[in-house]
């Protein structure tokens, strides 16, 4: 980090929330507002949440983001890092094997995310998300003009590309990821939701 510069993660920009309950959408924007232009906030809140979704990262909990921030008050937010849970890589290889078979339905009913919908409801559901992004500003069709773009060769290309340094991605697990990525682009596609009908 740059001397001056300073990580402040998403447990100090919103604060602590009663009762420990997980932070919700309006609440992560209205906490980066106190540092960033409202529209930017909104629009920072947004294609996280979006890139979050399409790579099955559900891990997103106010220590997993944040903002750089200069003592003299300049703040953006921080880089996207610690997509630890994407593309289920915590799954043993007997779960993997059974959603290459059988199909993503199930992978996607039990998507929580770590930011809630609502004071009143818990970790949001992948078609409930979707719902709540579109009600934010319509943004979700700008970003469905990104997805469309994601061809199965890109996919693959993309995949293909990450770094395995751990050596954990054995050939079941890169094929999860591509059908992952391909399921999320066309329910993405699909509508606020509507490609997700088993993700209610």
């Amino acid at each position: 980090m740059p001397q001056g510069y300073a990580l402040r993660e998403g447990v100090d920009v919103v604060g602590r929330m009663p009762g420990e309950r997980r932070p919700t959408l309006g609440e992560v924007v209205a906490g980066l507002s106190r540092y960033l232009a409202p529209h930017e906030a909104r629009s920072s809140v947004i294609r996280m949440v979006c890139f979050d979704i399409l790579i099955a990262n559900a891990d997103r909990h106010p220590s997993n983001w944040g903002i750089v921030w200069h003592s003299e008050g300049a703040a953006v937010m921080a880089p996207w890092y610690d997509h630890g849970s994407a593309f289920g890589s915590g799954l043993d290889p007997l779960r993997v094997g059974r959603y290459l078979m059988q199909g993503l339905d199930r992978f996607d009913t039990g998507f929580r995310y770590e930011i809630a919908v609502s004071p009143r409801r818990g970790r949001a559901k992948l078609r409930e998300l979707l719902e709540a992004l579109l009600a934010m500003d319509g943004f979700l069709a700008g970003f469905q003009d990104l997805v469309g773009r994601l061809t199965d060769s890109v996919i693959r290309a993309l995949v293909e590309s990450v770094v395995d340094r751990e050596h954990i991605m054995t050939p079941e697990r890169w094929r999860l990821a591509v059908d992952i990525l391909r399921r999320r682009r066309d329910g993405i596609l699909g509508g606020a939701g509507g490609g997700f009908d088993g993700a209610a």
